[in-house]
């Protein structure tokens, strides 16, 4: 459920701040164990970008990048904390790297166990 909410939440954002160009999910495992698996997962866009001041801010509670973003594009600013803080509970982190007018990439990773006859080898 926590890794759902985060791939949702990141996935929503690149949308919205992608007007044009892609957007891509890339999942990688490695150290594969029978029952566990550490998973990197990122979420790449072309979108707006981030300048290196705005990204000082991003993760912290009620603020966005700057308050143009949230007058261009809604919301509270709260949908990242709330990934960071469930990646932490994952005992995993979130980290992203922007560029302005080249797009975000949210990257994050997480040990999870793998279902019984899942077929990851």
């Amino acid at each position: 459920m926590r890794l759902g909410q985060i791939l949702v939440n990141l996935i929503n954002n690149a949308v919205k701040f992608t007007e044009k160009g892609e957007i891509v999910l890339k999942v990688t495992a490695s150290g594969l164990a029978r029952d566990k698996g550490l998973f990197s997962f990122s979420v790449s866009d072309t979108g707006i970008g981030m300048t290196s001041q705005q990204l000082l801010t991003l993760f912290q509670s009620f603020k966005q990048a700057d308050s143009s973003i949230t007058r261009k594009y809604g919301g509270t600013g709260l949908g990242l904390v709330v990934c960071k803080q469930l990646c932490a509970l994952m005992n995993g982190d979130l980290i992203v790297e922007s560029e302005p007018g080249k797009g975000s990439t949210f990257v994050f990773k997480a040990t999870l166990t793998i279902a019984a006859g899942a077929g990851l080898q």
